[in-house]
């Protein structure tokens, strides 16, 4: 699927959200001062059946959209994301958004979202506890279900013949070290942790 770089803008009291083109960041504003700002690649198209419907959901440690977000700059003011767009130019790009491979946490009651691979091996040693799952799955909804039944319940997906009856399926499970190594991963530097006004928490009770 095709992504746009847009432009991500809340207000810091959470009251409003706003997504548009990154180019719009360069129209300036009276109360840009009330604002934080941010920049991704994402799938947006305003008025396209297309355009990913929980893009206002953007978290930028978790999977909370339905098609890969990949975070680019940000949070800031929009004076230094203009000269971040400036300074890097960013393209659109395509993405794939099938067979994805995720990664989730489950420590201490809580089943935490899904994390793309790179963001998980990048974690600091203090987020390293609990128990941790690799899933390959199309959307986070998805990966978010199955492991929430296999932790609660210790559900496993049936087969029928050749077929799984599931969305999901577990690649890998143990420790964060066991399921970053069976990935191929390597730590690297997290992006900032933030996520726009109105997400529902980054954990739920099991």
């Amino acid at each position: 699927m095709k992504r746009s770089v847009v432009a991500m803008a809340w207000r810091k009291d959470g009251t409003e959200i706003y997504v548009s083109q990154a180019d719009v960041l360069r129209d300036e504003t009276e109360g840009d001062d009330k604002f934080e700002f941010a920049v991704v690649r994402a799938v947006w198209e305003p008025g396209s059946r297309l355009s990913d419907p929980d893009i206002t959901s953007y978290d930028s440690w978790y999977e909370t959209t339905r098609y890969p977000a990949e975070y680019l700059w940000g949070p800031g003011t929009r004076e230094d994301g203009i000269a971040w767009l400036d300074a890097n130019s960013p393209q659109p790009d395509e993405c794939d958004y099938l067979d994805r491979v995720l990664i989730i946490r489950h420590h201490d009651g809580q089943l935490f979202l899904p994390m793309k691979p790179e963001t998980a091996a990048a974690l600091p040693t203090s987020e390293h506890a609990g128990q941790w799952y690799a899933v390959r799955a199309d959307f986070p909804n998805d990966a978010f279900a199955h492991v929430r039944n296999h932790a609660a319940v210790g559900f496993q997906c049936e087969m029928a013949g050749s077929r799984r009856q599931c969305s999901a399926e577990t690649l890998a499970e143990g420790s964060y070290t066991h399921v970053i190594a069976a990935c191929g991963l390597a730590g690297t530097v997290p992006p900032p942790d933030f996520s726009l006004p109105f997400v529902y928490g980054r954990s739920v009770p099991l």
